[in-house]
């Protein structure tokens, strides 16, 4: 069948040419009418039920559920009664505060009952709440507030003071409890929280997700997965991160149990695979980079897994490859992957593919195809359905997609557009950005970003921004940024920087100075200092010819002092550097240079660690995360016996 497509898509480029020589190859229809109406029979979607908004279908859960767990973290739990009368306790004084419908409230804790209590009490008044990071740099977060026009600030007491002119409210660990709170108001067309993603101009860009969107896509995966109250879900994701819509609001939608963990945890694979065996964990979601590193560690601990019913795969690209050894310890059913794909523009996930050994065999990037209310379009540059196998740009429309951009420069607003695929009227789409080609059997195989846009460790990353917070230094004239890929090894964050004249700042400096301004994902793991950029014939930034940051050690030498030479943790020192440029695949990095920032992730930390105890040292994976650089982790190392 894919032969004879192919053969009757020449054919019609033959004769269109043939009929008017001067058309262009790109408004060639090479679409005949049997494959336009496969395509279209593939884009149809039924739209789910939405049983009204978050907060309300969560209180009826709580009438419900009573003393089953809602929220767990550490050894303490807290109940659904226990979660509604604390949320009702904070609602009744945000609404005494004069929080009400329209208005969004600031949220930034970490991660605990008393975090998702705020959440529904900011939507039990009708508000809409905006997630910051505590661990944000102070300026992103002013930043925010200040996009956002935030007046209240939600806070545990973490992360940095702030702004001024904004009122701050400290919640204490575990809230006083309200026999009732202030009566539900709103309907699911309110807006539900508005999360800012990065920008390609250097503002961050506010996305605004109704209720409605988020209910509908618990009610058109509900069958599909079996969420019920038995279901218990790994809240591995920062509230910043859309991955947490679905872990929080999947377990209290359905009378399910979300566990919480601190960072060190769920970035540690060993001590996430004990996790989700001790706490019996039903539901994990996690990126492909961090799978690799669950996988080699569940082996390592022979895991046995009787309680863990689905992997869901998300953020980045799939390598099917890397399924291979987990299909031969579990097989493809208990527990199963899943690959979903989706945006923050269009409420976490759009499509979903079961994975199997068929993949690893294909070795293609399949995404699947559309949740069952969920249009996914693959389009040509015309706005038409490409044919069966020609890569288009995937756009995605339905229920999900968002309200639009509350804060975002406007030609960031053309992403919205009319569907004018649905007979459904005020039917939208969002234009990913991504790049996917419809296959034989209606899949949709993922082929990367169209734009200035990359993914780092299943973070979304403009590039935009990047290279604006590094032309935000006095000393800096151009600036630009990249991603270097190498074979088997994570891709690392790069920029090239022409200083100006007057001044010539240290690669040290402008890392440092561009960590005041991005998120930790988003500071270029290296940065190079060039005389000029430089372009091919036609003008263009020659990326090709970039020097490598990494080519001589660069910036992973890091900044600090040189060590003291101190005899007992200089050989040490010597086995550290070795091992940890051996494992990041660079010729050499210095004794300050922090393993994380210079492309370390989850996956080489476990082999960092396994080279060291190896070599005779008693290393361990806290230790590593706590002493990120050699200096620092030669000195607590000791040789074990």
């Amino acid at each position: 069948m894919v032969a004879r497509r192919i053969v009757e898509q020449v054919v019609r480029a033959a004769r269109q040419g043939t009929a008017d020589p001067g058309i262009r190859l790109d408004a060639l229809d090479l679409a005949g009418a049997e494959e336009r109406a496969a395509l279209a029979e593939l884009g149809r979607s039924a739209p789910a039920d939405v049983e009204g908004r978050l907060d309300e279908l969560i209180y009826r859960q709580i009438q419900a559920s009573g003393d089953r767990v809602a929220v767990s973290t550490g050894s303490d739990r807290t109940t659904y009664r226990e979660l509604g009368r604390q949320a009702d306790w904070l609602a009744l004084r945000l609404a005494e505060s004069g929080v009400g419908p329209g208005q969004l409230v600031g949220i930034r804790m970490e991660r605990s009952a008393t975090l998702v209590a705020a959440l529904l009490a900011v939507l039990r008044t009708g508000a809409a709440y905006v997630p910051i990071d505590p661990a944000a740099p102070a300026a992103r977060q002013a930043r925010i507030v200040e996009l956002a026009g935030l007046s209240l600030l939600l806070t545990d007491g973490s992360g940095q003071e702030a702004p001024p002119g904004v009122r701050v409210e400290v919640l204490p660990a575990r809230l006083p409890e309200a026999e009732r709170g202030p009566a539900p108001v709103g309907t699911p067309d309110d807006t539900a929280y508005l999360l800012f993603t990065s920008g390609s101009t250097g503002q961050p860009k506010g996305v605004e997700v109704a209720h409605r969107s988020v209910v509908r896509l618990f009610t058109t995966t509900r069958g599909i997965f079996g969420l019920d109250a038995h279901h218990t879900w790994l809240g591995a994701h920062a509230i910043t991160f859309d991955a947490s819509v679905w872990e929080i609001y999947g377990a209290l939608l359905h009378g399910g149990r979300v566990v919480f963990a601190p960072y060190e945890t769920v970035r540690d694979p060993e001590a996430t695979v004990a996790l989700v065996e001790r706490e019996h964990v039903s539901m994990l979601t996690i990126s492909p980079t961090s799978f690799d590193g669950f996988r080699d560690a569940a082996l390592a601990r022979g895991a046995g897994f009787e309680r863990l019913e689905y992997v869901v795969l998300c953020a980045e690209a799939l390598n099917p490859a890397a399924l291979a050894p987990w299909f031969d310890r579990w097989g493809e059913r208990t527990p199963a992957l899943v690959n979903m794909y989706g945006i923050t523009e269009t409420t976490v996930h759009s499509t979903l593919h079961r994975l199997s050994r068929a993949d690893v065999r294909d070795g293609r990037s399949r995404i699947g195809v559309g949740l069952p209310d969920t249009p996914v379009y693959v389009l040509d540059g015309n706005g038409r359905p490409a044919p069966f196998g020609v890569p288009g740009e995937i756009h995605v429309g339905g229920p999900g997609v968002a309200l639009g951009y509350a804060v975002a420069p406007e030609a960031d607003h053309a992403r919205f557009t009319a569907d004018p695929h649905s007979a459904l009227p005020g039917a939208r789409l969002y234009r990913s950005g991504d790049r996917g080609r419809r296959l034989a059997d209606g899949t949709i195989e993922y082929l990367g970003r169209l734009d200035h846009q990359v993914k780092i460790r299943g973070y979304r990353i403009e590039l935009g921004e990047v290279e604006a917070a590094l032309l935000a230094h006095p000393a800096v004239a151009s600036a630009r940024a990249w991603v270097i890929r190498r074979p088997g090894r994570p891709p690392l964050l790069a920029a090239a920087v022409v200083p100006s004249r007057r001044d010539r700042p240290s690669p040290a400096e402008l890392r440092e100075f561009a960590a005041g301004r991005l998120p930790a994902y988003a500071v270029p793991a290296g940065v190079v200092l060039v005389d000029q950029l430089p372009r091919t014939a036609n003008g263009k930034l020659d990326v090709a010819a970039l020097p490598d940051p990494f080519a001589s050690g660069g910036p992973a030498d890091g900044s600090g002092p040189e060590h003291d030479g101190a005899q007992d943790t200089a050989a040490a020192l010597r086995d550290v550097t070795a091992a940890m440029a051996s494992v990041l695949g660079l010729p050499r990095v210095g004794d300050g240079a922090n393993f994380f920032e210079s492309g370390g992730d989850s996956i080489t930390a476990v082999r960092l660690v396994a080279r060291l105890r190896a070599a005779g040292y008693d290393a361990d994976l806290p230790r590593l995360y706590r002493e990120r650089t050699p200096r620092a982790l030669a000195k607590v190392l000791r040789l074990a016996g």
